[in-house]
C-alpha cells in the first residue's frame, strides 16, 4: 500500500491512502507501465510522466487535502524513490514547495 502519513503544523496526524501496489504497477503512461516509462532513456517518455496530471493528482490531491501547507516534506518509498514526484507539472502544486528527504528522521534534527 502506498500512503502518506501527514502531520499539520498543530501536530495532527492523518493516514492518507494513495495506491495499492497492484494499482501503481498497472498504471500506464503512453501505453507502457509507469516503471518502464520512468526508467526509459527516451526523453519523450520521461516528459510524459512528469506531465501526467492524472498521476500527479492521484499522488498530491489527497496530501494537499490533508495538509494545508506551503511547504511539504516527504520521504519517498518504493517506486516513488525513482519518480521525482516533487517535479510534476501540476497546477494545484503551484506555490507549494515539496522537499524530498532521505528519511523522515531528518525532521527531528
Amino acid at each position: 500500500m502506498y500512503a502518506a502519513l501527514c502531520m499539520d503544523k498543530d501536530a495532527k496526524c492523518s493516514f492518507v491512502p494513495l495506491f495499492s501496489e497492484a494499482e501503481i504497477n498497472k498504471y500506464t503512461v503512453m501505453w507502457q507501465p509507469l516503471k518502464k516509462a520512468i526508467c526509459s532513456t527516451d526523453e519523450i517518455d520521461k516528459n510524459a510522466v512528469f506531465r501526467d496530471s492524472t498521476l500527479a493528482g492521484r499522488i498530491w490531491d489527497p496530501v494537499l487535502d490533508a495538509v494545508k501547507a506551503k511547504k511539504i516534506y516527504f520521504a519517498p518509498d518504493g517506486i516513488f524513490q525513482m519518480l521525482g514526484i516533487e517535479n510534476f507539472e501540476y497546477g494545484p502544486m503551484q506555490g507549494v514547495s515539496a522537499v524530498r528527504l532521505s528519511s523522515t528522521a531528518e525532521l527531528t534534527h
